[in-house]
């Protein structure tokens, strides 16, 4: 498989990510209903809700500030949904969940990749293989994927890959000719120190420089890292084995019980400007707090 160079130029890279990351807020969802200690009072959290976090002392183990920027109660038709990959990205939310839903009468499976649009969902993406996509990364140039097991045969709208480990992220790109749409975009076999390990999330900040959380905790470089942490990679792709990983956001600032649980999905903060379109078109905003 084709190795793919990102190039993308985001308004977030300009924040100086460095070491333990900035307070800049991200999305995160989890994979089980779950309380979180907010700096004021605990919130409720259920697995299809997606939350916009942000720490009040990044690096440390002090509970930032909680609040629910999609309301999965409201949002899917039927309950108990889990939504394990979501991005957001010009005036849209896009995700995925770990079984079949559906939202406003429009149905997907979990292979599919759904946009949400103003409450309008419509699919935007099929993907064929034998596990589930648990991973996801919008760029105006494409799409980025993680899948739970490896993938012997991946099919994306009808393009055909094989040999996709649960490791490494997948870069679709439909703009190119057909035959030349998937490329490796980060080899996780190089990285991580372990040979098993499962993204379960991932997004694009910079040219290069990538968000990631796995199912399990996990080593890099002989650092190690648990399966809440997000963990920023400056990768190298003519040379992934010299990519460098460093603490961005530590699951103990979610809470300090958050151990017994994961996160199952994350997104940096877009530009002011498509957080403000998304505001007033979802009605979705983070307003709602529930009490433990």
């Amino acid at each position: 498989m084709k190795q793919a160079f990102c190039t993308l130029s985001l308004a977030a890279a300009s924040v100086g990510f460095a070491g333990v990351a900035s307070a800049v807020p991200v999305y995160v969802s989890f994979t089980t209903d779950i309380s979180l200690n907010e700096s004021t009072s605990p919130v409720a959290i259920v697995e299809e809700d997606v939350l916009l976090f942000e720490s009040n002392s990044p690096g440390s183990n002090t509970d930032g500030d909680v609040s629910v920027f999609i309301d999965g109660i409201t949002t899917f038709d039927a309950s108990g949904e889990d939504i394990d990959a979501f991005d957001v990205f010009g005036g849209s939310s896009y995700l995925s969940t770990t079984g079949a839903a559906s939202i406003g009468g429009t149905g997907f499976g979990s292979n599919e990749v759904v946009s949400l649009t103003g409450g309008t969902a419509s699919v935007e993406l099929s993907i064929g293989g034998s596990g589930n996509l648990d991973a996801l990364s919008v760029t105006s140039d494409g799409f980025y994927f993680s899948f739970t097991t490896d993938q012997a045969s991946l099919t994306i709208n009808g393009e055909v890959e094989g040999g996709v480990l649960e490791e490494d992220v997948v870069f679709y790109d439909p703009s190119l000719p057909a035959g030349n749409r998937i490329s490796l975009a980060f080899d996780g076999s190089a990285i991580f120190d372990g040979s098993t390990e499962d993204i379960d999330g991932f997004d694009v900040i910079g040219d290069n420089l990538f968000l990631i959380s796995a199912l399990t905790g996990f080593d890099i470089d002989g650092t190690g890292f648990s399966d809440g942490d997000i963990v920023q990679i400056a990768y190298d792709p003519s040379d992934p084995t010299q990519s460098v990983a460093s603490l961005f956001l530590s699951e103990d600032e979610f809470d300090a019980g958050f151990a017994d649980d994961d996160l199952d999905a994350l997104a940096l903060i877009p530009e002011p400007a498509s957080l403000a379109i998304l505001a007033a078109g979802l009605g979705l905003a983070a307003t709602r707090r529930r009490s433990a």
